[in-house]
């Protein structure tokens, strides 16, 4: 059994700030290296391999911190702000999310078979996570300048998510040292749809990969 612990600490990271409107009627925003981020990771892993068998369990917990998602973000077309939790904010200004799944814990198994066969499989799970996501809904309560009202942004909970892949592979020795070798993935075997980041969009789903391979 494996236990394996990882602090990282990011100092004077590339960062941008947004001035108060300038006598232009305009806001800047300046490039500066106050950004910050903090991990820190701890992983479990146990492992045993009998006869033509093997398995590997490990878990992972983990945290990040950032003061930044990224330092040019701000820097694209001004958007108009946004109401989060009942308060006008712009959305440079929204709470950092790096959308990390607090657990994952992996079960791995590998298995010679006869005739040339080998079946790997790989079950994985991963907790769920915060986002903050962006509304259909205006805030009545908020009227900027030009007379609208801003999008409302909300906090959301992603769920966990269970993700199963296998791998078959055939290899047929053919004379001293050459082999040939046929594969076949399929990732995702369940085709589950899970969430990405703090957007709507989703990881990919099923996916499934012949392959062939000569040794020599």
């Amino acid at each position: 059994m494996i236990f394996k612990y990882v602090q990282r600490e990011g100092r004077d990271q590339l960062a941008s700030e947004l001035s108060d409107v300038q006598e232009d009627g305009l806001a800047y925003y300046t490039l500066n290296n106050n950004g910050r981020s903090h991990h820190k990771s701890y992983r479990l892993s146990w492992e045993r391999q009998w006869r033509n068998h093997y398995l590997k369990i490990n878990g992972t917990y983990q945290e990040t911190e950032s003061s930044n998602e990224t330092y040019d973000d701000p820097l694209e077309e001004e958007e108009p702000p946004v109401s989060f939790e009942g308060k006008l904010t712009s959305k440079s200004e929204l709470p950092r999310k790096d959308f990390n799944r607090p657990w994952v814990i992996n079960l791995t198994y590998v298995g010679k078979l006869p005739y040339g066969f080998t079946l790997s499989g790989l079950a994985k799970y991963r907790s769920g996570y915060k986002a903050i996501l962006k509304t259909s809904n205006r805030d009545p309560d908020i009227e900027l300048p030009d007379d609208t009202h801003p999008y409302i942004y909300e906090e959301v909970k992603r769920g966990g998510a269970v993700t199963l892949s296998c791998r078959v592979e055939w290899e047929k020795r053919l004379y001293s040292n050459h082999s040939m070798i046929l594969s076949l993935d399929i990732y995702n075997l369940l085709n589950k749809k899970t969430s990405v980041g703090n957007t709507d969009d989703y990881e990919i789903g099923r996916q499934v990969w012949a392959g062939m391979e000569y040794q020599f």
